[in-house]
């Protein structure tokens, strides 16, 4: 995952979180509290290059190389981070959950509020544009949200989908058995109205 200039994965052999180090050409563990979890089932990024994980369901933040538990009683399943910082999870009811900062002047607020969205899908993986728009997988299907009537919006032509990343103008979508992307036309920025036009889908391998 990669946000504010800063790249993380998760190591795959023991899902401890990793930052891309430029000077040395590889990856380093990243951390410096003991009370950051030892393992992550899921990873985002801010705006401002912090690193974000889900691990035992529990919500931790980090603010330089110190690991902070998310107050509340916010448990995730996923998490997804947009480009204007808005922050997403999948509950463990499957629905999708966004992070209302506007009754909390920070996330490190003790009971930070969580806005279940309307008409939620059962989501298994998401992932938030550069406009603050979420896109999930729900049963193979890809769907983004319309905040205008607060619905989701299949996208026509894709299925089996298995993982989903937006980065830039566009989603990336990886389904069995090739790898797509979906192009917006615009994306919705400042709160603007997004395009009513639907994504183009470009095969970018056979």
């Amino acid at each position: 995952a990669a946000g504010g200039g800063q790249l993380f994965i998760l190591a795959s052999s023991n899902k401890t979180l990793c930052q891309w180090d430029a000077s040395q050409d590889k990856f380093g563990w990243y951390g410096s509290n003991q009370a950051a979890p030892q393992q992550a089932e899921c990873l985002a990024v801010d705006p401002q290059g912090n690193p974000w994980i889900v691990s035992d369901y529990k919500i931790y933040y980090y603010e330089g190389k110190t690991a902070k538990l998310l107050g509340g009683n916010g448990m995730a399943l996923g998490i997804a981070i947009g480009a204007d910082g808005s922050v997403f999870v999948i509950g463990l009811d499957s629905c999708v959950y966004r992070l209302n900062v506007k009754s909390n002047a920070a996330p490190t607020a003790t009971n930070p509020a969580w806005e279940r969205l309307s008409n939620s899908q059962t989501a298994e993986k998401i992932a938030a544009d550069q406009g603050g728009t979420p896109w999930i997988i729900s049963k193979g299907q890809v769907l983004k949200f319309v905040s205008s009537n607060s619905s989701w919006e299949k996208q026509e032509g894709i299925d089996q989908a298995t993982e989903l990343a937006a980065g830039g103008n566009q989603v990336h979508v990886l389904r069995k058995p090739s790898f797509v992307c979906l192009k917006h036309w615009r994306f919705r920025n400042n709160n603007a109205a997004s395009s009513n036009k639907k994504a183009h889908i470009e095969e970018l391998e056979k």
